[in-house]
């Protein structure tokens, strides 16, 4: 059993209770109701964002990426430095895959609930410099 099927049960345990039908009967409108804004806040948070495209971590060629890349990427994709309060810094060469990564993480951060701003670093400056 797993929770929601509890709390369902749970509700309509205390709404017999509490002599609440009109509750009971309602129950399954407002559940998809919540978790359909649940899911549109997290395309919201994609948006507010700001990625230059969707680049997806499940798409990144790990091969293609330099061993300090692939080196950090799955204790990357745990988002534990975001918990932490930490940074991470993504440097090196064009196109070795710091922008996919980028993205990729912040696209994650965003489905697991978390509000993400994507700049780099000459638009920063431009911004700072504004």
């Amino acid at each position: 059993m797993n929770y929601q099927n509890t709390s369902k049960e749970l509700i309509v345990k205390y709404t017999k209770e509490l002599k609440l039908p009109a509750l009971k009967d309602c129950l399954e409108d407002v559940v998809r109701e919540a978790m359909q804004r649940y899911e549109n806040r997290k395309y919201i948070r994609i948006r507010k964002a700001c990625f230059p495209q969707m680049k997806y971590l499940h798409e990144l060629v790990k091969e293609e990426l330099p061993a300090d890349g692939r080196g950090i990427l799955p204790e990357a994709k745990t988002l534990n430095f975001i918990r932490e309060g930490r940074n991470i810094i993504m440097y090196g060469n064009p196109g070795t895959g710091k922008k996919h990564m980028a993205i990729g993480l912040g696209i994650k951060a965003c489905m697991e609930g978390y509000s993400v701003f994507f700049t780099t670093v000459p638009h920063l400056l431009t911004l700072i410099r504004e």
